[in-house]
């Protein structure tokens, strides 16, 4: 299958929101009833007839956040091919903090978490850590 690289195209795939609240801080979720019980940033499946941003808005605010939220407002910062698919991963500042949920729409954990925690935490999904470690590569380069 030929993927599309643009993040406003409709397409399958997954996507990720990288909520930070400051320069500093970002909110995980962890779903306490899935087989990997681990931190991770919002995100899910692409559905059918929703582009990447779009999808990343959606689960985002499924999973983690309470207030408003447009697409404009997120920033494309990687797209991964996974093999079987894209990941788009966006990011967006939100400091607004008495938005943040305490429990997603399907019972998920939501916290606020360092961005220098993140590289020891050992809950952390690890595909997500990698996402991380790439951007900061890449920003120092």
């Amino acid at each position: 299958m030929q993927w599309q690289l643009d993040p406003d195209a409709r397409q399958e795939g997954g996507a990720v929101l990288i909520i930070l609240t400051d320069e500093t801080d970002v909110i995980l979720v962890m779903s306490p009833g899935h087989v990997d019980q681990r931190w991770k940033f919002p995100g899910g499946g692409i559905e059918p007839g929703e582009t990447p941003r779009v999808a990343a808005c959606r689960e985002a605010l499924e999973e983690a956040w309470g207030g408003e939220l447009d697409e404009k407002q997120l920033v494309h910062l990687t797209t991964i091919d996974q093999s079987s698919h894209l990941k788009f991963v966006f990011s967006v500042l939100l400091p607004n903090l008495d938005k943040i949920k305490k429990r997603g729409d399907e019972g998920e954990l939501v916290g606020r978490f360092s961005l220098k925690e993140l590289d020891k935490m050992v809950d952390f999904l690890e595909a997500h850590r990698k996402i991380i470690q790439d951007l900061a590569t890449k920003k120092a380069a």
